[in-house]
């Protein structure tokens, strides 16, 4: 992506882990584009009524909706300029399709940066992604169960064990 530097030791950290150089940041946005796919062609099989005449391309990314906003912005430059981090506070609305059909997610969180300044544009160089809360819309935050108050779908079950790449 023209997002990020070109070196080769850029890394995405998660609460799952890190995904650390640039292969395994290219196997993780690879999973993240098979399961947008599947999810959709699953939604496709639910609502043949409304979806089934799409192509796969229009039916690209139906479905799921993140967003994700970075709030209270702390960025520093280091003095030389050629580095920068930043921090982000990160409050997101995040509806997924999962075995149990769609769901929306309070999320709540932390976003931090390192930047790295490239024929002069800044790059992302790290990146470290941590959610405090991703929970049920309408549920308790503090409950690990939630998401168990939802019942599967029958037409959802393709989706049951689908994950992305793991750190």
């Amino acid at each position: 992506s023209d997002l990020w530097s070109s070196r080769d030791d850029i890394s995405l950290g998660t609460n799952g882990g890190y995904y650390a150089g640039r292969k395994a940041l290219e196997a993780y946005y690879a999973s993240i584009d098979a399961a947008t796919r599947k999810k959709a062609q699953v939604l496709k099989a639910v609502f043949p009524e409304d979806l089934g005449e799409y192509s796969d391309e229009k039916l690209y990314g139906r479905g799921p909706m993140e967003i994700r906003s970075l709030d209270n912005a702390i960025i520093e430059v280091a003095a030389d300029g050629k580095t920068a981090k930043g921090f982000f506070y990160v409050f997101g609305l995040v509806t997924d399709i999962s075995e149990r059909g769609p769901i929306s997610n309070w999320v709540l969180g932390s976003c931090c940066f390192d930047f790295i300044r490239e024929d002069g544009v800044w790059k992302i160089w790290h990146v470290l992604y941590l959610e405090d809360i991703n929970t049920p819309a309408g549920k308790k935050w503090g409950d690990p169960k939630a998401i168990e108050q939802f019942p599967e779908m029958p037409g959802f079950m393709p989706l049951k064990g689908l994950t992305l790449a793991a750190p």
